[in-house]
């Protein structure tokens, strides 16, 4: 909340009265802190803002806001769960002994799965912060970690050139995704759940079956391929490149639809939006560029004082989240590329990069949650 929590209820108490009908006392009652924001004089009022005087609270109104959770990876090491509207840290998941590569929810928003460059990955229980498994199989750096859409398999790629498949109840490998010949960066599943995506610094993106581990389409790129996605109809790949460009190839076909305009270096993540009309590309010259997936054209060029690892859009495509590393995590709006709001991650006085940054999945997003598959 944007001020301290007596005020917050005083506020809140002061609308009710307000309101003749009863229903925003009776949301009061139901909803927690977290669910309002301070609204005085039409102003939204910050963080740090105190509000002194009682005699304010005639101007001081509670406003009812949507509750969001989203997950950090960084380089001190720890994963983290932030409340997005108090901005508090709810989770901290630990025990990697080296920096965090990536974090990431499974679909039902009940487990975090992190990669990091002590060679491990690892499986969390949200609801404990307890560790069910930890993957210990790869002979290098663990780049980044993802977990299926039915729940059943999660899926690692590693600076030993290859790609894991694990099994989510035990953490046992069930397939190696073998044929890079270098590192690989970055691996996802695509949204049907039955391929596996991986980008190499050989400079090849490659298709793999999750049911037979056989490839089946290479996309060649113009050099080392840094990052992957796959669109929600799991029809196209988007890549990100070295040369600081991305491109949308046809999953099927292996032809390059279209080539977005380069950043001033390479391009460390990619996103399809949830309609996939727009995509977005996030690099280390510290912009994130939101295109239009089908003519290409930019809609949006959005900032930061520092490198950008990671973007993300939320569920319904209104908001993008970024991890930057000056050691905050941004949200803004994906229309107008306004910045929302800013989280501190970790001590903000020694700021630690920020390698992941993406949002819970929403508590109604029924469509994806595991089936008894495994």
């Amino acid at each position: 909340a944007a001020a301290a929590a007596a005020a917050a209820a005083a506020a809140a108490a002061a609308a009710a009265q307000k309101n003749d009908d009863g229903d925003l006392e009776k949301d009061l009652a139901s909803a927690g802190a977290s669910c309002w924001d301070l609204v005085l004089g039409g102003r939204l009022l910050q963080d740090s803002e105190r509000v002194q005087s009682l005699g304010l609270l005639t101007d001081l109104y509670a406003v009812r806001v949507v509750p969001f959770r989203f997950l950090t990876a960084s380089e001190d090491r720890l994963a983290r769960i932030f409340d997005g509207v108090t901005g508090n840290c709810i989770h901290t998941f630990q025990g990697h002994r080296n920096v965090l590569k990536t974090a990431a929810f499974s679909c039902d928003g009940e487990f975090v799965i992190t990669a990091s460059d002590d060679f491990h990955a690892a499986l969390y229980v949200v609801s404990t912060g307890l560790c069910k498994w930890r993957f210990r199989g790869h002979r290098n750096n663990v780049n980044s970690a993802a977990i299926s859409p039915n729940g059943c398999f999660a899926v690692t790629a590693s600076d030993d050139g290859t790609a894991r498949l694990l099994a989510m109840r035990t953490g046992q490998c069930q397939k190696t995704f073998l044929g890079h010949r270098n590192v690989v960066n970055h691996a996802v599943f695509s949204a049907n759940g039955q391929q596996v995506v991986t980008a190499s610094d050989d400079g090849m993106a490659k298709v793999f079956s999750v049911d037979t581990g056989a490839c089946l389409q290479t996309f060649q790129g113009s050099g080392a391929m840094q990052a992957v996605a796959c669109s929600p109809c799991s029809t196209k790949v988007l890549a990100g490149c070295e040369d600081g460009t991305a491109k949308l190839f046809d999953m099927n076909t292996g032809a390059c639809k279209h080539n977005f305009k380069p950043h001033d270096h390479y391009v460390c993540s990619v996103a399809f939006s949830p309609d996939s009309g727009h995509v977005l590309t996030a690099s280390i010259d510290g912009f994130v560029r939101i295109f239009d997936s089908s003519s290409g054209a930019l809609l949006q060029r959005i900032n930061h004082p520092d490198a950008v690892s990671s973007a993300a859009f939320s569920f319904d495509g209104e908001l993008v989240i970024t991890a930057c590393d000056d050691g905050i995590a941004r949200i803004f709006s994906a229309e107008t590329g306004a910045c929302k709001r800013e989280y501190h991650v970790g001590d903000p006085n020694v700021a630690s990069p920020v390698r992941t940054a993406c949002f819970a999945p929403p508590s109604d997003a029924t469509s994806c949650r595991p089936i008894a598959c495994c």
